[in-house]
């Protein structure tokens, strides 16, 4: 069962390369068999390879495609918890296509997931952000409408109205999530007002308004503990619900001032109130012209709106229901001290994590591409052994006249899935490792590094053109270049680079042909394969063909 640990619970989990998704994992590593659903490879997104684990890199907007990961939960012991965590969010406030597709259509697809698999609990992350700010005196409550109007909150009130009228015989938890910030922030707002608090810019002591406009925030480690809690709850909770995963208080823009600066200076520093009024046109100004040379600030038109608004919450339901509550420690005011602690000592990790906050792709082109090619896989394969064929009578590639029809075919659709794979993941480590097993396995069996990188080149060549000619959509022809000519270049690089080294080592290449059609003596290449089977989707089918075929051989 690939090391799953089939007594364990079984736990799906949608946007595990996001920012909650990463952070959940590190925490429950060993607890569940995780089954990852996410647009971003693990490579992307940080991870490591983990026993009892399987990533599934898919865009849960294709229906068609999430709905095969069903087979490999299935095939993997089931599951019993989903969290539903993917979601698409940026801050220009325009209306993109992705809220409907992703967090509306999408959920729709995750659900049907939930359904095929048969799960006992469905938790979904919603947002606190979807209500409205309420009139003084007014608090959120768990009963509170997610009735704010812009595209995100509507997208989520979508979302959270789906999953309620859905006929299901699991249990549905929607949790409203505070803003979500780690001890490296990961929070856009928070990560721009630190910058520029720290800075000696004109505007490094400006507040808009008095400073009161106010949000619930809340740790990641706070909520990872709540996600527990509530899969821990699953029989004692209602068949529905909403809970409010925030604490029952908020934090203004000015208390985060006052205690940032006090980390960061030793003493708080005044700072310079600008009314609503004045701040609009500047605000507004700045936007269009640094957006005019492709440098949108973080500050934009439409946040002037909030300026002095306060989103009150009432979360003591929540605590008394799920026993749960924030920890003290982990308040924001609290926790500065440790965001301004990694800021100023560790500068580049710091940068690196929370620029990366702000990058959401509404649609990967590795992803499509991959798509695009899985789906072409038969033909184009078919195809590349006809061209090798072919290659071998205009070019005398007589290396490979020892080898038979289903040998050439299954090494065929080894490289095929190699290079699609590490388009998928954006890692060509797999790739570059193939091709140093390749290379060695060819110079065993006494191949010229000549037609082995003659053979590797008319492959990339025979993929690109075919490719090209039905451009998928969203892929761009730079895009071919870098995932399909870069990676096989590379590829032939490393077999040049072994053959080099085996050459220099003296050690001499196997003198029987026969080895050519012989694959389970190769204890390398059964790794990569191996390595394949538990990085690819579909990794299964291609050990199936190599078994298959090593026992004819032999």
């Amino acid at each position: 069962m690939d090391n799953m640990n089939m007594s364990l619970p079984g736990l799906i989990i949608t946007g595990a390369s996001g920012f909650v998704g990463r952070h959940f994992l590190r925490a429950v590593e060993g607890r569940f068999r995780l089954f990852c659903i996410a647009r971003r490879s693990q490579f992307e997104a940080g991870l490591s390879r983990g026993e009892n684990q399987r990533w599934t890199q898919v865009d849960i907007g294709n229906r068609e495609e999430l709905l095969k990961v069903a087979r490999c939960v299935q095939d993997h012991g089931g599951a019993d918890y989903m969290l539903h965590l993917a979601g698409y969010y940026d801050f220009n406030y325009a209306d993109h296509p992705e809220y409907t597709r992703t967090n509306v259509e999408g959920t729709r697809n995750v659900l049907a997931l939930a359904d095929e698999v048969g799960i006992d609990h469905f938790v979904f992350s919603s947002s606190l952000a979807a209500c409205r700010f309420p009139d003084p005196g007014v608090i959120i409550t768990e009963d509170s409408a997610p009735d704010a109007d812009f595209p995100y909150a509507r997208s989520k009130r979508e979302a959270e109205s789906i999953i309620e009228r859905h006929p299901a015989q699991y249990r549905k938890s929607v949790l409203r999530l505070a803003a979500l910030f780690s001890d490296w922030c990961e929070y856009p707002p928070v990560y721009a007002f630190l910058n520029t608090w720290a800075s000696d810019r004109w505007n490094a002591r400006v507040l808009g308004g008095k400073g009161e406009s106010a949000v619930p925030y809340l740790h990641i480690r706070d909520l990872t503990a709540l996600l527990l809690k509530v899969i821990a709850m699953t029989d004692a909770l209602p068949a529905y619900g909403v809970y409010n995963a925030s604490p029952s208080h908020t934090t203004s823009h000015l208390e985060i001032f006052r205690a940032a600066t006090r980390f960061l200076f030793g003493e708080e520093r005044r700072p310079l109130h600008i009314p609503s009024v004045l701040a609009r046109p500047g605000v507004f100004l700045r936007e269009s012209v640094l957006t005019l040379f492709g440098h949108p600030p973080f500050e934009r038109s439409w946040m002037l709106r909030y300026i002095d608004r306060d989103l009150r919450v009432d979360a003591q339901r929540t605590h008394a229901l799920l026993q749960w509550k924030p920890t003290p420690r982990y308040d924001l005011t609290r926790r500065l001290l440790i965001l301004i602690e990694n800021m100023k000592h560790h500068p580049e990790v710091w940068t690196q994590r929370n620029e990366a906050a702000f990058v959401h792709a509404a649609s990967r082109p590795n992803l499509v591409l991959y798509t695009a090619m899985l789906h072409q896989r038969d033909a184009m394969v078919t195809a590349l052994v006809h061209d090798i064929r072919s290659l071998q009578q205009r070019d005398s590639l007589t290396d490979y006249d020892r080898m038979n029809d289903d040998t050439l075919r299954a090494y065929v659709s080894l490289f095929y899935e190699v290079l699609i794979t590490s388009i998928r993941t954006r890692d060509r480590s797999t790739l570059r490792n193939y091709a140093r097993v390749l290379a060695y396995h060819r110079h065993q069996q006494g191949f010229d590094c000549r037609q082995v990188c003659t053979v590797l080149t008319m492959l990339k060549d025979g993929v690109r053109s075919r490719v090209a000619a039905d451009l998928p959509e969203n892929v761009r022809v730079e895009d071919i270049h870098d995932y399909i000519n870069l990676s096989v270049q590379l590829a032939c690089d490393e077999v040049e680079e072994v053959f080099e080294q085996l050459q220099s080592s003296g050690v001499e290449p196997a003198a029987a042909a026969d080895t050519v059609n012989v694959f389970s003596s190769n204890a390398e290449m059964q790794r990569l394969i191996d390595e394949l089977h538990d990085v690819c989707r579909d990794g299964w089918e291609i050990k199936g063909i190599f078994e298959k075929t090593g026992q004819r051989s032999r």
